[in-house]
């Protein structure tokens, strides 16, 4: 793993024990009805604030050529989640976002949009519960999961010449690795109703394209990827049963 993902691993490690050992500390007695942290679904919506780099390396025989570009962009997020309680103060779940077309300013190119195609996202999420008022909670909370890019725009044309100039590549969908913290306040408006605020941070790598083609004079090869870090700022709906 890259120096960035072990970073926040460890940072996850701390936020989540110091989250459960706060709640576990409680005040009022345990009844079975406190064993475990409500169950919940989500319906929200998030901003994202991204920043990294299109990586580029292609190979003709033993000449390398690298070329990176510095990406910059914002997108927004459909975001549907279902958590479910462990322990008192501690659930699990996974989540669902539509992200749309995943389009970035290229800083290096006097800034020109380019488009990599639309962008789903399928993540595993862990959440500690810490109690700030009787409506009130503070909600630490790490993700891991995988961003699929399906081409389109600047992108999938880069796909098309290098079938055509016999590069083995396909013109599906494209998977990464993802990792992320999230911090979020949830106010209660009712026993079962929630409205959740949040931020977050999330490092993503995305594998774009691993091609190769051979001739009798010459072997090639291209690597592409995106290295993206963003920013998360979101909103939304809880149903707590």
């Amino acid at each position: 793993m890259r120096p960035p993902i072990l970073q926040l691993l460890t940072l996850l490690a701390l936020f989540l024990a110091a989250s459960t050992t706060y709640a576990d500390n409680g005040k009022r007695t345990k009844t079975p009805n406190d064993l475990k942290a409500p169950s919940s679904l989500y319906l929200g919506g998030a901003m994202n604030i991204g920043f990294g780099t299109h990586l580029k390396h292609s190979t003709v025989n033993r000449s390398i050529i690298e070329r990176n570009t510095t990406l910059r962009g914002v997108s927004g997020a459909l975001v549907f989640a279902t958590l479910h309680g462990i322990k008192e103060r501690f659930r699990l779940g996974g989540s669902f976002a539509y992200a749309g077309f995943q389009r970035y300013r290229m800083i290096d190119s006097g800034n020109n949009k380019r488009t990599f195609g639309q962008r789903l996202i399928l993540d595993f999420l862990m959440e500690g519960t810490v109690p700030i008022r009787p409506k009130l909670d503070l909600l630490v909370g790490g993700r891991v999961g995988m961003p699929i890019l399906i081409p389109g725009g600047e992108f999938k044309e880069a796909i098309d010449i290098a079938r055509r100039q016999r590069y083995t590549t396909h013109g599906g969908p494209r998977f990464g690795l993802r990792i992320g913290l999230d911090l979020d306040v949830r106010y209660k408006l009712s026993e079962v109703f929630a409205l959740r605020f949040g931020a977050g941070y999330v490092y993503n790598r995305a594998f774009l394209l691993r091609a190769r083609a051979e001739s009798l004079t010459a072997t090639g090869k291209l690597r592409q990827a995106l290295d993206i870090s963003e920013i998360r700022f979101g909103a939304g709906f809880e149903w707590l049963y």
